[in-house]
């Protein structure tokens, strides 16, 4: 149960989180995109300290999770996660599973302190990891890609190599555009600008000697290499 109070106080927030669980067939419940997990959950969370400051401790492990997702074509197996907490309010996250003949491994630790918000520090590698298999695009990657967030600033940096890849998009030049006289209408009154999300961009996409584009009249390889740079406000 968790127990409220003021919010100044260490111990406004009090809690427990503890199961194991062996059925993980209504994940997807909570989880859209994906289907029929299954693995092994166990939990030994204890919750403290306040809203403003929360604390969590012990440990939450999933073991040899498999699952489905259908939109790209995946098939995950040997997922692994184990995320522990600290006494300063921090969560270490390290996780690992198996795509195809490829693995990814994504670490990391995350707190929320108010009123300075999220600051979360994660790298994703992997190598040769099956990231799309559908019947237009089948990817493997091997990314090596950092995430740094604080407050509402988001920095993306990194390196995504394409070792091999086929891509056979659908040809789409039968489509109906709109009219030129089409007026596409917004809603006013979003969040004030000091709290949006900041995202900044620096990614590096480099691609292999087996990169096959098929489509639109054409037939060939891709190669060489590009950044991906964004910043707000920035065309």
């Amino acid at each position: 149960p968790l127990g409220g109070g003021e919010t100044g106080r260490d111990d406004a927030l009090v809690g427990q989180l503890q199961g194991d669980i062996r059925d993980l067939s209504l994940l997807p419940a909570f989880i859209p995109g994906i289907e029929h997990t299954q693995g092994h959950l166990f939990s030994t969370l204890s919750i403290a300290g306040s809203w403003d400051r929360p604390r969590v401790t012990g440990e939450l492990r999933l073991e040899n999770g498999t699952a489905t997702i259908p939109s790209l074509g995946l098939n995950p197996e040997a997922i692994d996660v184990v995320i522990r907490g600290d006494q300063q309010g921090r969560l270490h996250l390290d996780a690992q599973l198996r795509s195809k003949d490829g693995s990814l491994n994504l670490g990391g630790e995350i707190q929320y302190v108010r009123p300075q918000g999220w600051d979360i520090q994660a790298r994703l590698t992997g190598e040769r990891a099956e990231i799309v298999n559908t019947p237009e695009y089948h990817i493997l990657a091997s990314p090596d890609i950092k995430l740094n967030v604080k407050g509402h600033r988001i920095e993306l940096t990194g390196e995504l190599f394409i070792p091999e890849a086929n891509l056979r998009p659908r040809d789409v030049s039968g489509a109906v555009s709109p009219s030129d006289d089409v007026v596409i209408v917004t809603a006013e009154g979003g969040a004030p600008q000091e709290e949006r999300w900041q995202i900044f961009t620096n990614l590096r996409i480099r691609l292999g000697n087996y990169v096959k584009f098929t489509g639109y009249g054409l037939r060939g390889l891709l190669n060489g290499d590009f950044i991906l740079s964004d910043e707000p406000q920035k065309p």
